[in-house]
């Protein structure tokens, strides 16, 4: 109802409304009915993407990465999409590997340059080889991510183990190739070695 309220604060209706058209509450007669069935709007749901709350909450379950790290890729959606591409076309890579750069050098590199992920140089495969780089022992994770990286994001199209050769920044994790070495050092300081022997280490 519709109330006037007189010069001393009290109230009193003057009409009543009673039906729908009272309150403009009707259909409007230029516009057909528009009807949506269970099919389609199941059909719609399947195709939008998971929500920043599912996403989380799968990469805590079945990543088994810390809330922190699933609060950290699921702020935006583009870096959680470039995440997800990162894993599923290189699964042999431990996806918290992928955290770790992402969250790390990549994000330092993003807030410096003012970016998004979407302007992010290095593709996704130049990223994980880089990545497998380190995995692998072939270049400390120190070096990869420091001059490696930065050099890298000048020469994009490079090969990435090439570059690091270059920059003589491979690792020898091979034992067989660098034995020989050892034994020629050990012979030429033959004495040294058998000073080490008798306990005279110091020296």
């Amino acid at each position: 109802s519709s109330d006037l309220v007189a010069a001393d604060g009290s109230s009193f209706p003057i009409r009543n409304k009673e039906e729908a058209n009272d309150y403009r509450y009707f259909p409007e007669p230029d516009l057909p009915p528009f009807r949506i069935s269970e099919e389609q709007l199941k059909a719609v749901a399947a195709q939008l993407p998971r929500l920043p709350e599912q996403r989380m909450a799968a990469y805590m379950r079945e990543l088994q990465l810390s809330e922190y790290d699933a609060a950290l890729l699921t702020e935006e959606r583009p870096f959680s999409d470039h995440f997800e591409k990162l894993i599923n076309d290189h699964p042999s890579i431990r996806p918290k590997s992928f955290v770790n750069w992402l969250s790390g050098p990549v994000k330092e590199w993003l807030n410096e340059n003012e970016k998004e992920i979407d302007a992010f140089p290095l593709s996704t495969d130049q990223l994980a080889a880089l990545i497998e780089l380190v995995e692998k022992g072939r270049c400390s994770f120190s070096a990869a991510s420091g001059k490696l990286f930065q050099e890298l994001l000048k020469r994009p199209e490079v090969n990435i183990e090439k570059l690091a050769g270059e920059l003589n920044l491979l690792q020898v994790s091979d034992t067989a190739s660098i034995e020989p070495v050892i034994d020629t050092v050990l012979k030429k300081m033959a004495g040294k070695v058998e000073e080490y022997k008798i306990g005279r280490a110091h020296v």
